[in-house]
Order: structure tokens, then sequence, then C-alpha cells
């Protein structure tokens, strides 16, 4: 009951000074503001990445490259090795890597398409069917490649939806020819939109992709491959099925280290992870500052409060109220500061995260959109925080209005 009358007398003496309260909840404010706001964009900036990993197919995907430029005596040189990855590893792979669900090669060039419609250049891709799997993308219209375009090397093509849009309008490309570097291919397929991704081109739409025997006739002139796509088993197998991989390969390579195994999509999670921790960090620093500020801010004005409300204290001691009563009304009108300041920061961190995400995609990105996650773990931390620090800075001032002689209260003008 007590604490119920503290919080209606400390809320009655808030009221009374509006514009001191205002001021003195500022820091509260922009310090829980800060705080929401920083973490949100964080966590934003994090899925914004990680949404980019699962177009690549997700954290179970690696590479194997075939290195034609090596470091040596700290300078780069051209690799000497004669070896080249060849479609026999990826049936061998497939044989003797049990954590590797897929392989595929998967070998890019730059390329100039040309239609009726006009021309442009994309990014060819030379793989099998498994490449749709293993980027778990689907066909929009029409289909993906088949196993019997990689056995008789048909002239199939299946396009982006950027290529499909630029060269071929309104019109369905499904059966349409497309000449690339004037080879006559026909589309077979259309993807589906993805925007982003690992491309050279700058967006996976804007690929073109066509069997890998009909790409090492046409325009490779060999049967060498310079990169495999792989799919791990799980996420967690990765590692081992990189590990299997390597002694397959070297196994049946003369043990020559002629090639790289890498992951694209688990370094860009670690990038990920690190980034938005660090943007957090930083940031959430700068607003820790700002919420100490905002509660050394509370501590000056309850006990500038208590000395202007000296006879106050005076006269409620002397018709009956107690030390405890006079310490929980000064105590809660330190708690009510910081929550009040806690509620509207929470709105002010919600318009930060908005501001700062609105800026990012205006003059950074150009285009797309922010993922807007609100950080409920945030909100937590600093009503917490913000509740602490009212208890914290409204407890000395407290004790010393409680602690005042009732006469001498009385006598104070």
């Amino acid at each position: 009951m007590k604490f119920i009358q503290g919080l209606s007398t400390g809320w009655r003496a808030l009221r009374g000074n509006k514009l001191r309260s205002a001021l003195t909840m500022l820091g509260i404010i922009i310090g829980t503001g800060g705080v929401i706001g920083t973490m949100s964009f964080g966590d934003g900036a994090r899925h914004l990445v990680l949404s980019e990993v699962d177009k690549m197919g997700g954290t179970s995907t690696f590479n194997v490259r075939r290195e034609n430029w090596i470091r040596r005596d700290g300078r780069w040189r051209r690799n000497p090795s004669q070896e080249y990855l060849r479609m026999q590893d990826v049936a061998l792979i497939e044989e003797l890597c049990p954590s590797v669900k897929s392989v595929t090669p998967d070998v890019g060039r730059g390329v100039g398409l040309q239609t009726e419609g006009g021309s442009k250049r994309a990014e060819m891709r030379a793989t099998t069917g498994v490449y749709r799997r293993i980027r778990d993308w689907l066909a929009d219209t029409g289909r993906f490649l088949e196993d019997p375009d990689v056995n008789f090397w048909t002239k199939a093509a299946v396009i982006g939806s950027e290529v499909a849009r630029d060269l071929f309008g309104n019109i369905d490309p499904v059966g349409q020819e497309l000449r690339m570097n004037n080879q006559r291919f026909t589309v077979v397929g259309v993807m589906e939109s993805k925007g982003g991704g690992d491309s050279p081109a700058g967006s996976m739409d804007n690929q073109v992709f066509i069997p890998i025997t009909t790409a090492s006739s046409t325009f490779f002139g060999s049967r060498r491959i310079d990169n495999l796509l792989l799919e791990a088993t799980s996420p967690a197998q990765r590692e081992r099925a990189q590990q299997e991989v390597e002694v397959v390969l070297r196994r049946y390579h003369g043990g020559e280290s002629f090639f790289r195994i890498y992951s694209q999509a688990a370094n860009m999670e670690r990038e990920a992870n690190i980034m938005g921790a660090a943007i957090k960090t930083a940031l959430g620093v700068v607003a820790g500052m700002s919420l100490l500020v905002g509660g050394i801010g509370i501590l000056n004005i309850m006990l500038v409060s208590v000395a202007e409300r000296i006879r106050e204290i005076g006269i409620r001691k002397a018709v009956g109220a107690s030390r405890m009563d006079i310490a929980i009304q000064f105590l809660m009108e330190g708690v009510l500061l910081c929550l009040v300041g806690s509620s509207i920061g929470i709105l002010f961190g919600w318009l930060t995260e908005r501001a700062l995400a609105f800026a990012v995609v205006k003059f950074i990105m150009k285009e797309g959109e922010w993922p807007s996650l609100f950080s409920w773990t945030s909100v937590t931390i600093s009503v917490t925080v913000g509740s602490v620090t009212g208890v914290l800075a409204g407890l000395g001032p407290a004790i010393r209005a409680a602690q005042l002689p009732p006469v001498e209260a009385l006598r104070h003008q």
C-alpha cells in the first residue's frame, strides 16, 4: 500500500514540474532509444547478410577451386601444376565422400547475350541439374537443366529473371532463341528472382545456365573444370566433408595440392556475426554512456528536489509520515522518471532504427530494403537498466530526505 501511495505522490510531484521532469528524462530517453535502435539495426545487418547466405544454399555448401595463381616466397606466381579438376572427380567424390550430399561442376564466365530484342552482358554458369538442388532454386517458368542435356551436350539455356526481362520483355522466353557469344541456344526455363548473391555479374538473376559438357566443347575447348560446388549432409558435417574431399582429390591427383577448398557461405555467416556484434557493441557503449549520464542527471535533480522540499518533508513527518514513507516517495519519483523515460525511449529507439535503415538503403545500398527486426531483448535490457538506474539515482536522495529531523525541516524557509 505504501508503494502505491508513494507512486501516486511521486507522480503528482513530477506533473507539478513538467519541464524539469522532461529535461531530466532526456538522457534516459536518448540512452534507451540508442540501445534499442542500435541493437535492432545490428540484428538487421546480420539478418541481411544471412539472407544472402541462404540464397547461396546455406552454410552446408562449399567450393573446390583449381588455383591458377599461388603465393610462394611472398610473390604471386602462376600455378605450375598440370593437374585440373575433371568430371571423373565428381564421380569419385560422390562415391568416396559419405559426408558430401551433392556435388556439381560450377564454372563461370562472362558472356555476351543477343536476341532480336537487344543484347547485354551476363554471367554464364556451366553446370548440371544438381546445381539447382544445392542452391534450392526453382524455375519460374519452364525447367532447369536435366541429365539428358548434360549427357547429349544439348544447347539448352536457362536464364535468370533479369536476363529474361532485359532481352525478352513481355514475351515468354521459353522456346525462344538466345545467342551466346554468337552460339545459338534455346531457352528452356527462367529461374525465380533471387537478387543478390555470389555472382560476379552483381545479381544471381543476371545469369544464364548451360550444360557443362556443352560449355566444354563450345567455349572452353577442353574438359578441364576450375570449380566444383558441393553440399555437405548438414552444416555440422561441412568441415568433415571438406576433409574427405581433400583426401580423395590428393589420392587421385598424385598427392598434389593444386586446389583450394573454401566455404564462402560460412565465411559470410562468420563475418555477419562479427559485424553485427561490432555494431551493437560500439553503438551500445555510446548508448550506455547516455544512460549513465541520464542517471547522474536524475541523481542531481533528486538532490535538488530534496533541498527544495525540506519544509514539505517536515510537514509530512509532523502529520505522521514515517521515514519509510518519505524514502518511498522520493525513491518512486526517481523510478518513475526512469520508467517514463524508458517508455518514451522505446518509441525513440524504433524511430532511430528506421532512420538508420532508411539512410543506408537511400545513400549506400541504393536499392532493396533493410529488414526491420525490433529487438525485444534490447527493450527488456533497457527498461531493466532504466529501473535499476532510477532506484540507484533515487536511493541516496530518498535516504537523505528520510533522515531529515522534523523540527529542523519545519524551520526551513
